[in-house]
């Protein structure tokens, strides 16, 4: 749990750190545009200012500055003459050099454009300034005299300050803010685990021997809660099926003894009075019973394959009434009962031949040790699918018992099915099958007066 801890914690401090880098970018780059933004509307409306009150040549010679030692005001013509600066540092040459003072795009509004001018005298020297060129009209001037332009520029090294001053702060707070998320990530999310590392324990300390205990759930309807509630159904699966488990074999072993005691006690019979024994009645007795032992395996491992989820081959198209003739042909019928299959119409299936012919053996055979005199066997369709019916004419199933007749090891006449050999494992077997066809086997009233047992499958 700590891995999964730290994982989420370093994962929120990585983010958080991303994230706060991206936002001081654009906060920097957003402080820095407007800090520009501010100086340009100044150098701008100072310079508009200028051009709109100077008209005439005695009026330029008599402009004066004003104290800001920060911003710079030039006013000088194209032919390099300089009427008035409040820096006697500036030369005029280079402002030519630098500033597109005969752009006409400025005929109206001040252009305001990036200038490096050498300002070296009263106002602070800088290479980065920010400048508005204006033209000034004077009214006194001839067609060819020279253009005359006032240049008002402030540096940017202000800006420059304030914007590394919020850069340097911000390296100290940001840190700050990363190690906080962390630490707060760290704890919540190990409050968050806490009931996730309970939950464990208490699975832990459950037993393969004890399957009965639950995990505690809290009630709180959240993702915690949820996942208590799904291991308590989980460990209720478990033990349902460790008990089912646990009965089949209890069940299989009582069956499986029962044939080996016979067998040992004929042969010991045998073996205390060598002198009555008759062998091949003996042998005749044990075959029967290893052969009743080989059936009761053959039915537990089919089930036990199930059990493990391996899926049958239900996709191959199949003659259903060919195979319930044949296993009408090859199940032994008893010399007393009359085997009637004139209901058995040609229908065609989708399904495994082997585990469908294990069906129906299963279903004949249990018809012939109960049946009195008649077993009937029809095949057919109709709109809910496929069918098939085995008869009989004996005692039939009681209503309350008809889904009992399908679990394992399950007999309702306990003497007489052991005698005639059967282990209770026929019919759960059946159900087996016909739920992975997709389809169903139930028991009914048969009109024979017996029991009906109908397979439902799916058409195909």
């Amino acid at each position: 749990m700590g891995s999964v801890r730290s994982r989420i914690t370093i994962t929120a401090v990585v983010v958080t750190a991303i994230a706060l880098a991206i936002a001081a970018t654009f906060l920097l780059q957003g402080l820095r545009g407007s800090l520009l933004d501010q100086i340009d509307d100044s150098v701008s409306d100072q310079a508009f200012d200028i051009s709109v009150n100077v008209e005439d040549t005695e009026t330029l010679n008599a402009l004066q500055g004003f104290n800001d030692l920060e911003t710079l005001q030039v006013v000088f013509d194209d032919a390099g003459t300089l009427y008035f600066a409040n820096d006697l540092g500036v030369e005029v040459q280079e402002i030519l050099r630098e500033l597109p003072y005969g752009d006409s795009d400025f005929a109206l509004d001040p252009l305001v454009v990036d200038a490096s001018i050498d300002t070296a005298t009263d106002t602070p020297g800088s290479d980065d300034m920010r400048a508005a060129l204006a033209p000034v009209v004077l009214l006194d001037a001839g067609d060819a005299d020279p253009l005359t332009y006032v240049l008002v520029a402030r540096a940017t090294a202000s800006v420059d300050a304030t914007v590394a001053s919020t850069r340097n702060q911000l390296l100290v707070v940001f840190p700050v803010l990363t190690a906080l998320v962390g630490i707060l990530a760290w704890w919540l999310t190990g409050r968050a685990l806490r009931p996730v590392d309970r939950l464990r324990r208490e699975v832990d300390d459950i037993s393969a021997g004890d399957l009965s205990r639950r995990v505690s759930e809290s009630g709180s309807r959240d993702e915690i809660d949820a996942l208590a509630v799904t291991m308590n159904g989980m460990l209720g699966r478990l033990e349902g099926s460790t008990a089912r488990q646990r009965q089949f074999v209890s069940d299989a072993a009582h069956e499986l003894r029962t044939p080996l005691a016979s067998i040992a006690a004929q042969l010991d019979v045998d073996a205390t009075h060598p002198d009555i024994a008759d062998h091949p009645a003996t042998a005749t007795a044990v075959r029967g019973e290893v052969n009743r032992m080989q059936q009761m395996i053959d039915s537990m491992l089919q089930l036990a394959r199930s059990d493990q989820g391996r899926a049958l081959d239900t996709h191959r198209l199949l003659d259903l009434d060919e195979l319930v003739r044949a296993s009408a042909g090859r199940v032994p019928k008893p010399e007393h009962i009359e085997l009637d299959i004139s209901r058995v119409s040609p229908v065609e299936v989708r399904g495994d031949d082997g585990a469908l012919t294990r069906l129906f053996d299963n279903l004949i055979t249990n018809a012939y040790r109960h049946a009195r005199q008649r077993v009937d066997l029809g095949v057919g369709a109709d709109d809910a699918g496929v069918w098939v019916t085995v008869d009989d004419d004996g005692a039939g199933v009681a209503e309350h018992d008809r889904e009992a007749v399908f679990e394992r090891f399950v007999r309702l006449d306990e003497a007489r099915t052991r005698d005639a050999g059967g282990s209770g494992l026929g019919l759960a077997l059946c159900r087996d099958i016909a739920m992975q066809h997709g389809g169903s086997v139930f028991v009914v009233d048969s009109p024979l007066g017996g029991a009906e047992f109908v397979v439902r499958l799916p058409r195909p």
